[in-house]
């Protein structure tokens, strides 16, 4: 197989692993930081929607409703316990429905400040051809070291620096949560179930393979490869400096450093039988009538 094959095929297992949440952690206790992506209740105050642990992971939806989205960076705050010496510094990927028998379309995402220092709010169309619309692109290719140089990709970033000091923190589980992007995806037709995840941008050149992933825990400057794990390049503060402090400029491999969190689950109503059988009754009898009149 040649090079380009094999890491198309590499892409398309990380795609996979994204999906089904395997291949990488599927927990924010498990991984340093998990993406995760979470419905906003339809009622309650501004402060109650946006608070993580109110948001679902399950929707009942019908025909035209449009569900808000938000899109969380989960991090385990390492040793410390202090969010302050965590962070996050570029994400990158896109937004994407999957088992398909209920279409929606993805509508724009918005990056929530801080995270709109560097924003790309991504192009909205079918990237899988499966007859909705999604967020993002399928691409996997470009300099991993470079801004997102593909305009179809949601990007968003603090700038030149990681963005320390997450907003919300719960203390009894050592984890800080953060809103990265909040968008829509408006159910169109079809029937159902359908799940809407976030999918991050994998950046092929011919020597690696990396995520467009970087982030802080414990003043700690991680990079993530294509497998989910991560790279920790020393201290990233101002006195020392990207890689100063005890760590130097060595690198120290770390499994399991990104997860992605489960889909989001929109569900139709399924009729009941006996809703069905009316129904068909009252096309049994709509059919005589027009047998009659011929």
């Amino acid at each position: 197989m040649s090079q380009k094959g094999q890491r198309t095929l590499r892409a398309g297992k990380l795609l996979a692993a994204a999906v089904a949440t395997a291949g990488m952690a599927s927990s924010a206790r498990a991984a340093l930081m998990t993406y995760d992506m979470r419905a906003l209740p339809t009622t309650g105050t501004t402060s109650v929607k946006n608070n993580y642990n109110n948001q679902t992971k399950a929707v009942p939806v019908t025909i035209g409703q449009v569900v808000t989205m938000d899109m969380w960076a989960v991090i385990s705050m390492g040793t410390d316990g202090d969010q302050a010496t965590d962070g996050l510094h570029v994400t990158e990927g896109s937004f994407r429905s999957f088992v398909n028998t209920l279409k929606v379309d993805a509508g724009p995402a918005n990056a929530i400040t801080p995270w709109d220092g560097v924003f790309q709010a991504g192009a909205v169309q079918d990237v899988d051809a499966d007859g909705d619309k999604d967020l993002g692109d399928i691409t996997y290719t470009g300099n991993p070291t470079g801004a997102p140089n593909a305009s179809a990709w949601f990007g968003a970033s603090n700038g030149t620096n990681p963005a320390r000091g997450f907003s919300t923190q719960d203390n009894g589980l050592d984890t800080a949560y953060t809103r990265i992007s909040r968008m829509t995806f408006t159910v169109t037709g079809g029937s159902a179930s359908t799940s809407v995840n976030f999918v991050p941008r994998l950046v092929s050149t011919s020597t690696s393979q990396d995520l467009r992933t970087k982030y802080l825990v414990d003043d700690i400057y991680y990079q993530v490869d294509a497998n989910g794990n991560g790279t920790a390049s020393g201290y990233f503060n101002t006195s020392q400096g990207a890689s100063g402090g005890s760590l130097g400029t060595t690198t120290v491999n770390v499994t399991g450093a990104l997860g992605i969190g489960n889909p989001v689950a929109l569900n139709a109503p399924v009729p009941e039988p006996a809703t069905l059988g009316l129904i068909g009754i009252g096309a049994a009898a709509l059919l005589r009538r027009r047998q009659r009149k011929a």
